[in-house]
């Protein structure tokens, strides 16, 4: 079951029984470490303990410790690959709790585009992965627009949430050039600091362009004849 931001999994938590919660870091309301906190001061009361996993993509030095002291059990960075992160569901259900050591994602070699690498994290489903190709070539001027609004008004906390979401979504096709770039644009929203926003977001357009050829080039090739 999926909740859209935190207040939702609170709200899902009271109604129903899981067996886990992956908890993404940052959601909108209500953040992954409040949602966290939240949950395990009802347990002081309830009783028991849902395992927890921290999901972000907003990866720094420090950061697994600051999900485990507040409460999580695990933590894995995305882009998420099936298999690691089978790993860290099945080594916080066995009980290795904080101890788990942290999940490092490999990042691709290729700048623009890495199909092999991302049709791994799903399993060599290529279907799966022209589907997802082609929304996200429908829905990035979108997504584009509203990157292109939050610079423009100068809104830093619009700002971080609309380049986390390209960040999310390019780091499906392992874009390497395209996820960092969308990062540099996060951190300045992240500490405010949009002095240098502009030249970032023209960077990153043309990465997306560069994208967008790409991940075409990959449907038309790979669609069946």
């Amino acid at each position: 079951m999926v909740a859209n931001d935190g207040r939702e999994a609170l709200a899902m938590l009271e109604r129903s029984q899981f067996d886990l919660v992956l908890m993404d870091i940052q959601m909108p309301r209500m953040d992954g470490v409040e949602a966290t906190r939240t949950i395990r001061n009802r347990e002081k009361t309830t009783g028991g303990h849902i395992p927890i996993i921290a999901m972000t993509a907003f990866a720094m030095t420090g950061d697994r410790e600051k999900y485990i002291a507040c409460g999580m059990d695990g933590y894995i960075a995305k882009p998420i690959q099936s298999s690691k992160l089978f790993e860290v569901i099945e080594g916080v259900v066995e009980g290795t709790d904080s101890t788990l050591p942290q999940v490092a994602i490999e990042r691709p070699t290729d700048g623009v585009v890495d199909i092999e690498a991302a049709l791994a994290n799903l399993d060599g489903k290529e279907r799966l992965l022209r589907k997802i190709a082609s929304m996200f070539l429908q829905e990035c001027p979108q997504y584009m627009a509203e990157l292109r609004q939050a610079v423009g008004s100068r809104d830093a906390e619009k700002v971080m949430q609309a380049a986390h979401r390209f960040k999310g979504v390019v780091g499906a096709f392992e874009a390497r050039v395209a996820f960092e770039a969308a990062g540099r644009l996060e951190h300045m929203g992240l500490v405010r600091n949009l002095a240098l926003v502009d030249d970032a977001l023209a960077e990153f357009e043309t990465d997306i362009d560069q994208l967008r050829s790409a991940l075409c080039e990959f449907i038309e090739e790979s669609a069946p004849a």
